[in-house]
């Protein structure tokens, strides 16, 4: 996924996120004997609350996504640290019998 695109994508999701957090506050607020005023504050706090944790996450996620990070991380990271694929493959066959367990048919 091309980086334009992951960021748009990132950004509906955010602002998804918010107005469902909203619509569900609205609905649960609304059912309480409220005034109208304080639904519609809290309905507006949860919508600011939900957009901007979910932008702070959004601008992390972005930042762990860029290419050049891990680049960064995989150069300062021995090779070995990191196994081969048939090191971290776990075959069932090969586990000692104290970790195996049996299964009842």
């Amino acid at each position: 996924m091309s980086d334009p695109l992951a960021r748009q994508v990132i950004r509906y999701r955010t602002w998804v996120v918010a107005l469902a957090n909203a619509g569900i506050t609205w609905v649960i607020l609304i059912i309480a004997p409220l005034g109208l005023f304080a639904v519609i504050t809290c309905t507006a706090l949860v919508f600011l609350s939900s957009w901007l944790v979910g932008s702070l996450c959004d601008r992390a996620l972005l930042a762990l996504m860029n290419v050049e990070s891990w680049d960064a991380f995989l150069s300062n990271t021995r090779r070995s640290d990191l196994g081969t694929s048939e090191q971290r493959s776990v075959n069932p066959q090969v586990l000692p019998t104290d970790q195996r367990r049996n299964l009842p048919d």
